[in-house]
């Protein structure tokens, strides 16, 4: 006999990679095994109550809304739910993408770039900010090495996500004049991580030479558009969402046993791109030799070439290398 099909709501903003990555991760699992209806709208991040959700009846509900009016609203239907945005307090996220993970890969890419300086930065008062940049700081020290961590002037509520406004940049753009160089900035998020490569922009700084730059989400359209493109952490988020699916295929069937949560999901790695191709040596003229070979690496280019390039004699340039 074939099952019922469950009325499942999908509460999940898609203005985020984040996000989208959860409703294809959803997708997948019903694709492979679950015989469901799904109701979903596209959105950017919702505080208030949609239509869709006042009108829904169903089985189930995947949302990412944590301590906001529609999460409490939410979790008044009484109807088996998993929430993915909890701060721990208020709300619990029940599937989430490591933190410690995370933190640990950015902190092995920027050692691994050779770096001796390490900053993070995240702009608003967030759970998952703080959390993020508590466990990149942890991985550092773990290896000797200290966080620089950003200080806002400003004193926010916590919230679910950052709001961006002129004080911020502010706050930004002197804590950046303030960083030795080269260092390596791991942002929370490639939203956050877009305000720093435009500031440094401003500033006259380098990407990747004075700012190594790396965010976190791997949201390839907004890493791509920018210019050094953005390296980022990819979180796995369509296996949060693969994990959310299943556990309310649990809750579902009112299952006895149920697993212990938070259920949490190892990133998938670090995308690579221009923005953390970092040559981590103190002699500018030496960072332009290697780039000019890396970029010409191709080309019949001989010691003239470079002599030209560099405005060094060969003997010098020699040593120096």
């Amino acid at each position: 006999m074939k099952p019922r099909q469950k009325h499942v709501l999908l509460v999940i903003e898609t203005s985020r990679a984040y996000g989208r990555g959860i409703i294809e991760g959803v997708s997948r699992y019903v694709q492979e095994r679950g015989h469901w209806l799904i109701t979903f709208e596209e959105q950017g991040i919702l505080t208030t109550v949609p239509d869709v959700v006042k009108t829904w009846r169903g089985d189930g509900i995947i949302c990412r809304t944590g301590s906001s009016p529609l999460g409490e609203y939410i979790r008044s239907l009484q109807v088996p739910t998993v929430e993915l945005l909890g701060d721990g307090v208020s709300s619990l996220s029940e599937v989430q993408s490591s933190a410690a993970a995370t933190g640990q890969l950015a902190a092995e890419h920027f050692v691994h770039c050779g770096l001796t300086h390490f900053a993070y930065y995240t702009y608003g008062n967030t759970w998952w900010g703080e959390a993020r940049g508590n466990a990149y700081e942890n991985a550092l020290r773990s290896q000797g090495y200290s966080c620089l961590r950003f200080e806002s002037s400003t004193h926010t509520p916590k919230s679910s996500f950052p709001v961006w406004n002129e004080e911020s940049k502010k706050d930004l753009v002197k804590w950046l004049r303030a960083l030795p160089a080269p260092v390596g900035i791991w942002c929370a998020a490639d939203t956050i991580a877009f305000h720093v490569h435009r500031a440094c922009s401003e500033l006259g700084l380098r990407i990747p030479d004075d700012v190594a730059l790396l965010g976190a989400d791997n949201d390839t359209h907004l890493c791509n558009v920018l210019t050094p493109q953005l390296s980022s952490v990819d979180p796995n988020s369509g296996r949060v969402g693969y994990q959310a699916a299943s556990l309310l295929a649990q809750k579902m069937d009112r299952r006895k046993k149920m697993p212990e949560l938070p259920l949490l999901v190892e990133p998938l790695g670090v995308a690579t791109r221009q923005s953390t191709d970092i040559i981590a040596v103190d002699d500018p003229d030496m960072v332009r030799l290697e780039r000019f070979l890396q970029t010409n690496a191709c080309e019949k280019i001989g010691l003239i070439d470079i002599e030209r390039e560099l405005a060094l004699s060969r003997r010098t340039a020699e040593r120096r290398y």
